[in-house]
This record gives structure tokens, C-alpha cells and sequence, in this order.
């Protein structure tokens, strides 16, 4: 073969390619050329594949009926009331309807089932006002919540959750009465309001604490029939008592509501609400203001 005849022809060691054909140097000692090794072609870069990513989970439903107070909010058997605040945050397709319920309606229940939000006033804020109530049994005090149901076309409400508000019902019972605070109203008889307009004398009353709190006091004092007389300049009117002022008159103003019916003179009651770091007047029992609202006759549709 090629590679004998080349060792013989020039007496020198042959080294053979590696697949079996005449290597470079046996291609110098005979003269002859060696045929071209074709090198292999470059492998085409390939453009890396980008990772195929699964697509993110869509958000959770956010919160559409917004709660001011998730719990903490006290009210009494004595007649302290608790309130929060409801609101929307987005402007809804249709009318929202939220309707409350009280797990305990003998300890606590809100003074209306159903807070209302139509689209010219989403987002107006609205209050809740619970009232403790009182079961004259000595059952200690009593934790309640009040939960909240939307309802609504748009179902962005309809499925929101809305959270529940946890509250406790003060017991006045298995103690001594403590009044919290005394009454002068300056007459033996109620007070007497009227539905005649333009009338600027009104009736008032002054009070002030039994003795000195270990804590400021906070009162509350609303009527229990708004349709027929309410307090000045606000109602419900709210004072902050500090302990160095307890035995100082606080003068309230009550003036009587034309409900535009013949209804005759119509008896209502102001009542206390007391609340304080001081047990005792948080447990007190104050009492009550007896008003009567003088009825002026006329009828008016």
C-alpha cells in the first residue's frame, strides 16, 4: 500500500494517520501531497429558548366595604352606646345594601338592620350605633359581635367579606346602684318643649358627677324619641368630665321637634351614657330626663 512504498522508497519510519491515511510527514518524504482534511462545519448558534413562565394567579378580591373598628368597642346594660363607621371604597354599578345582625340581640343590637348606599352617595361614610341592652339577670359582662351582609347587582359587593365587630355588654346587675351622675332640672314636673316655630327659649337641665372619677368620664346624653325633641346645640350632646371638674354644673339645652301632626303632647325621656377607665361609672345607671313635647296643632303635608 501508500505506506509501504513510502518506507521503502525513503527508508524512514511512516506514521499513518489515525483513520488510516498517509499522515503529514509521509506526505513530505515522498514528494506526494497528502489530500485536504476537511474540517468539520462550525455548529449554527442557537438562540436559547426563554423560559416558559406560568402566568401569576389573579389578586385576591380586595375588601370593598371598609370597617372602622374590628372590635375593642364597649356598651352597657346601663345604656352606653358604641359606634363605628361602614364606607365603600369604589363607586359601585348598583345600589349597595349592607344589612347588620347582633349574634346576642339580649346583650347588644344595632338601632337600625340596614345601612343603604346608592350611587349619587357611595362614599358617604356611615355610622352604626349599637345599643347595650339590659336582661336584668346577673350574667356578668358579655361579649356579642355584629356582622355585616352586602348586598348588591354588582358583584364585586356581593362577594366582598365584610369583617364582624366584636363588642361587650357592661352587666349592672349583682351591685349597688350608682347613679354616676345628678340631675337638676329646676322643676318637680318634665320639661316642657314645644313644636311651635320660632320659638328661641328653651328648656334646660344641668348635671354633674357624684363624686370625683380616678378617670376623665365621657357623657352621652341622647333622647330616646328624636321625632319629638333632641338637644342643643347637638344631639346627641357629648361631654368630657375631667376629674377635677366633677362637681361643676354642665348646662344642656333641649329643644322640641315639629313632626307637622296632630299627635297631641308627646312624653319622651333624655338618657344617660357614661363611660371612663373609672369602673364604677362605667357601670353606673344614670338617670333619666322627663320631657314633654307640646304639640302646636297644625297639620302640613
Amino acid at each position: 500500500g501508500t505506506a509501504d512504498r513510502c518506507s521503502r522508497n525513503t527508508g524512514a519510519r511512516h506514521d499513518c494517520a489515525p483513520d488510516g491515511g498517509p499522515s503529514d510527514r509521509c506526505s513530505r518524504n515522498t514528494g506526494a501531497r497528502a489530500p485536504a482534511t476537511i474540517a468539520p462545519p462550525c455548529p449554527t448558534p442557537t438562540t436559547p429558548t426563554p423560559a416558559t413562565s406560568t402566568p401569576a394567579p389573579p389578586p385576591p378580591l380586595s375588601p370593598y366595604v371598609v370597617v372602622s373598628a374590628a372590635g375593642g368597642l364597649v356598651t352597657s346594660e346601663g345604656g352606653l352606646r358604641a359606634e363605628y363607621t361602614l364606607k365603600l371604597t369604589t363607586r359601585p354599578e348598583s345600589m349597595v345594601m349592607c344589612r347588620l345582625t347582633s349574634s346576642d340581640r339580649k346583650e347588644g343590637r344595632p338601632t337600625r338592620p340596614w345601612v343603604i348606599w346608592r350611587e349619587r352617595n357611595w362614599d358617604t361614610v356611615q355610622t352604626v350605633t349599637v345599643a347595650g341592652v339590659d336582661d336584668n339577670v346577673l350574667d356578668g359582662d358579655v361579649l356579642y359581635t355584629i356582622s355585616t351582609k352586602a348586598v348588591s347587582r354588582d358583584r364585586r359587593y356581593r362577594r366582598a367579606t365584610v369583617p364582624d365587630v366584636t363588642l361587650t355588654n357592661l352587666d349592672n346587675e349583682g351591685h349597688d346602684v350608682f347613679p354616676g351622675v345628678v340631675v337638676e332640672t329646676g322643676t318637680e314636673g318634665p320639661l316642657c318643649t314645644t313644636e311651635r316655630r320660632g320659638t328661641h327659649s328653651f328648656p334646660s337641665f344641668s348635671f354633674h358627677l357624684v363624686r370625683r372619677p380616678a378617670s376623665a368620664v365621657a357623657v352621652l346624653i341622647y333622647s330616646e324619641d328624636s321625632t319629638e325633641g333632641v338637644t342643643l346645640p347637638s344631639h346627641p350632646a357629648r361631654f368630657i368630665v375631667k376629674p377635677d371638674e366633677w362637681d361643676k354644673p354642665v348646662r344642656v339645652q333641649v329643644q322640641g321637634v315639629d313632626d307637622s301632626l296632630p299627635d297631641g303632647d308627646v312624653e319622651y325621656q333624655l338618657r344617660f351614657a357614661l363611660w371612663s377607665l373609672d369602673r364604677a361609672f362605667r357601670r353606673a345607671t344614670p338617670p333619666r330626663v322627663a320631657c314633654i313635647n307640646m304639640d302646636d296643632g297644625d297639620v302640613r303635608l
